[in-house]
């Protein structure tokens, strides 16, 4: 039989399958950042997938302390984000569509969604390695068969625009309009950006989830 690899919890100090935890790990450069794929290159560190441990672990910098590194701006909004997706792809991969539904028949809307939330889990993606961005990158990465995901600036030019509905239309990519240019590039860590592209399903799996409740909410 298997041994399943267990990790100690920062926060709570129990030991429990890695698989139950989140990884935090210490970059090159001293900083500490949430490693949503748990696959990240450096000294890691745990903590437990519920807000309690999360909480306690960020007020009190346990995560920053273990690994001797300084933490990210945005910690626990991360820390939360990836706990959220997780939880969103076990529901969803034991419920059947009528209980997602509801009786209503429409998608249990969350109103704490916000535009920096949907920001901040953008940065996120981008640090794991799942975002291309700018109009021909985005075109390539499609080429490819790599994208599950366009998302385009309100303020995107009509062209630019047109050419994303094109190939959402042709391959079947979803795709939603959100916030501006300048906050859609600051969150990825550049200039200006009218069009980001999600390379990894269960990042865009969450991504569409937040910006339908986004959208609900308004």
């Amino acid at each position: 039989m298997k041994k399943i690899p267990q990790r100690l919890c920062v926060s709570c100090r129990e030991r429990r399958n890695k698989s139950d935890l989140i990884r935090v790990v210490l970059l090159a450069d001293g900083r500490v950042e949430v490693d949503p794929t748990g696959k990240m290159p450096g000294r890691g560190a745990y903590v437990c997938r519920n807000n309690e441990c999360l909480e306690a672990a960020c007020k009190a910098h346990r995560i920053e302390k273990s690994l001797k590194g300084i933490s990210q701006e945005g910690m626990s909004d991360q820390l939360k984000a990836v706990m959220d997706q997780a939880e969103t792809r076990n529901t969803t991969s034991r419920k059947p569509e009528s209980d997602l539904l509801g009786s209503s028949g429409s998608a249990h809307t969350h109103m704490n969604v916000t535009e920096d939330k949907i920001l901040s889990f953008l940065g996120l993606a981008t640090r794991a390695g799942q975002v291309v961005s700018g109009a021909d990158a985005v075109s390539a990465a499609s080429g490819k068969n790599k994208v599950f995901l366009f998302i385009v600036a309100d303020d995107a030019a009509e062209g630019t625009l047109r050419l994303l509905k094109r190939i959402s239309e042709d391959k079947g990519i979803p795709l939603r309009r959100f916030s501006g240019k300048n906050k859609l590039g600051l969150c990825l860590g550049k200039r200006d950006r009218a069009v980001v592209a999600i390379t990894d399903k269960n990042f865009a799996d969450q991504l569409i989830r937040l910006l339908n409740e986004y959208v609900s909410a308004e």
